[in-house]
């Protein structure tokens, strides 16, 4: 009687724990035992939906395409969270007409009526995952997803794919939907629309074997108190699946590569370590097993200079082979590590593009900065804009005895410049100089902005 009680016990908890709502995973539907059997059924006589056929991956895109998610310029409702007003008015998807259409690329506001469109860009990324012409073996596609809490959009119509081999940064302020969009990608959370496939496995229907093939680094660290780093790293390697006469050498190597040596030695528990270690000790997690998908939710979050750069170190090393997607409000940290790079604001994908690619449409120009002699600063200012009329004196960001002026592209050749300055008279009183492009900082503060000003703008 006492083990037929368990039986029913046991089972009651386990049913209940699968469809009641949870924090930490996604709740299934509450008649799944009979739902999922039947599905397996239907997926093993049709096939695998992501076994890179083309008429599967276009499935995918149909469904995108029939969910009215192609249109991005359509009417969003005011509850819907916007992104910035842009003023490309036709949208060419050829090479022709693309670089007049950068070029157009600017925030503006219509006298009647603000609407709201997507970096072309953006548009091209959803045109490509609809038709299907995008590497098919891409570890992470992404179609049209979408998480609504309530009548709050946290998330809307993202559409993408990151290849194998790439590290992909997702940019954005806080609240922009970064952290929404890993948790729906890796079962955290379900989406409310859209489809994803995660290493050739569907996020719908194929959730557990998903869990096998990513690694997580969530924004917070989750590890138990009363664990060591090894007790912790060995835990996630048995349930990763890593055979056992390879486990210990896994460990070692990962407590070696993240630059836990020393507490690992002394058999530190969890509670015991700093928080920049117990962040070591969320990436090391995220990397046992060497998942094919890792994600990384700002993993550098609260480390020393030096322990960032050997991070940065490892990331650049581990992504070779595999897909990174990779959150951080680090600007030099995305510049350092991603191939491409996606900004969101308000729930939505506003630009994508490799990082010279977005500073070449959303940069203004060139910064020059220039030191001066103590004393004849208004001198050097004098000479520079004899040089260039057209440039901007930047007072935000001159400091003592260097200026910084803003040039914006096609007012002057470079060359014509550099020689005015290297042969500047010493009444000037410029001793040096340097010229740089701008930054991806300042692309993502413009775009800031833009996307505020448009939310702002929509909301009145």
């Amino acid at each position: 009687m006492l083990f037929l009680d368990i039986f029913i016990w046991g089972g009651i908890a386990w049913y209940l724990q699968q469809v009641a709502p949870s924090e930490d995973s996604v709740q299934k539907s509450y008649c799944f035992c009979l739902t999922e059997p039947i599905q397996k059924c239907l997926n093993a006589s049709k096939g695998n939906i992501n076994n890179g056929n083309d008429n599967d991956n276009m499935g995918y895109g149909q469904r995108l395409l029939a969910a009215n998610y192609a249109d991005s310029t359509a009417n969003l409702p005011i509850s819907a969270p916007a992104v910035a007003v842009v003023e490309t008015k036709n949208v060419a998807f050829s090479g022709e007409g693309k670089n007049n259409g950068m070029k157009k690329r600017r925030a503006s506001f219509s006298n009647k009526v603000v609407t709201v469109q997507e970096d072309e860009d953006v548009m091209e990324e959803r045109q490509k995952m609809i038709d299907g012409t995008f590497p098919k073996e891409a570890p992470v596609q992404v179609y049209g997803i979408r998480k609504k809490f309530g009548n709050f959009v946290a998330v809307d119509n993202v559409s993408l794919h990151i290849p194998n081999g790439q590290c992909f940064g997702m940019l954005g302020p806080n609240g922009a939907g970064k952290t929404t969009t890993i948790s729906m990608l890796t079962g955290l959370i379900p989406a409310t629309k859209g489809d994803a496939s995660i290493a050739g496995k569907d996020l719908h229907t194929e959730l557990p074997s998903i869990f096998s093939n990513i690694g997580v680094c969530p924004q917070f660290d989750v590890c138990w108190p009363e664990l060591t780093i090894e007790e912790h790293l060995r835990f996630y390697a048995r349930v990763k699946g890593v055979p056992r006469l390879k486990e210990d050498e896994e460990i070692n190597k990962l407590i070696n590569d993240i630059g836990l040596i020393d507490a690992h030695k002394k058999k530190s528990i969890s509670k015991a370590l700093s928080g920049g270690m117990r962040r070591r000790l969320s990436l090391a997690i995220a990397l046992v097993g060497k998942p094919p998908v890792v994600f990384l939710d700002e993993p550098t979050t609260g480390l020393d200079p030096e322990t960032k750069r050997n991070i940065w170190k490892l990331i650049d090393t581990f992504k070779k082979g595999r897909c990174v997607v990779l959150t951080t409000h680090s600007m030099d940290e995305a510049d350092a590590l991603c191939q491409r790079i996606g900004i969101m604001s308000h729930g939505r994908l506003r630009c994508i593009g490799e990082n010279l690619h977005l500073k070449n449409i959303y940069g203004s120009g060139y910064k020059i900065d220039v030191r001066y002699v103590d004393g004849k600063k208004e001198n050097a200012i004098q000479y520079f804009r004899e040089i260039v009329p057209t440039a901007h004196l930047d007072s935000h960001q001159n400091h003592s005895g260097m200026l910084e002026f803003q040039l914006t592209k096609g007012s002057m050749k470079l060359s014509k410049v550099m020689r005015s300055l290297n042969n500047a008279p010493a009444s000037a009183g410029i001793l040096n100089y340097g010229i740089r492009q701008t930054s991806l900082k300042e692309v993502f503060l413009r775009i800031g902005r833009e996307s505020e000003a448009a939310f702002a703008a929509q909301k009145k």
